[in-house]
């Protein structure tokens, strides 16, 4: 059963990167990145399969877990760093991120559409030439793109100060992916072994 759901979903999610990151010019720079970017978007989608699964077995009858599904995902979005970034979510509530499967996929995608080596020679130097941060003229031989309608800054800087990303976590990121599958799936067996409405009922001979 849960074998039988990665096929379509890897199938499915190359179609989709093959066609779109071409499109928007992401994670094209080497086979290395297009490919870490559809096995990471392949596993999230695992992530939310299986969350589905497991709410379909956890729930007495499906129309709770319909109303589950949306509940969950939408504290899910609120918690990823997209609308509360990282650095604003309270000390007491920070668990609620490291807990949230979504925000691991968004920081690894994102940073691998958009990771640029400021801090190399030709661009910021490690902070040896700080005026190429918004001049251009400074560093012609640097190649990170850059907003050009907001002060020139680099879009790896500014995208990664906004959303607080970090593009080492990428290996920690695909593992806590995996996890979450791991765990979901272990659950799901539980609830359909455990639960009162997985039962199937036994029969009672009547003398």
């Amino acid at each position: 059963w849960t074998l039988a759901e990665i096929p379509y979903l890897m199938v499915s999610s190359l179609i989709f990167c093959s066609i779109f990151l071409p499109m928007v010019h992401m994670a094209v720079d080497s086979a290395s990145h297009f490919f870490r970017y559809w096995f990471i978007l392949c596993e999230f989608y695992l992530v939310i399969t299986f969350l589905g699964m497991l709410l379909a077995a956890a729930s007495p009858l499906p129309q709770v877990a319909s109303v589950l599904v949306p509940i969950i995902i939408g504290i899910w979005v609120a918690t990823a760093g997209l609308l509360v970034p990282k650095r604003k979510i309270l000390p007491q509530f920070i668990w609620i991120f490291w807990t949230n499967p979504l925000q691991y996929a968004i920081n690894s995608l994102t940073s691998l559409a958009f990771f640029c080596d400021i801090d190399k020679a030709e661009c910021l130097n490690n902070g040896l030439n700080p005026r190429c941060s918004n001049n251009q003229t400074e560093c012609p031989l640097c190649d990170c793109p850059r907003l050009l309608d907001a002060d020139n800054v680099f879009v790896w800087k500014q995208i990664r100060v906004s959303r607080s990303l970090n593009h080492e976590r990428i290996p920690f990121d695909m593992l806590a992916l995996l996890l979450f599958m791991i765990l979901f799936r272990f659950l799901t067996f539980m609830a359909l072994k455990f639960m009162k409405h997985n039962r199937t009922p036994r029969s009672t001979d009547h003398k």
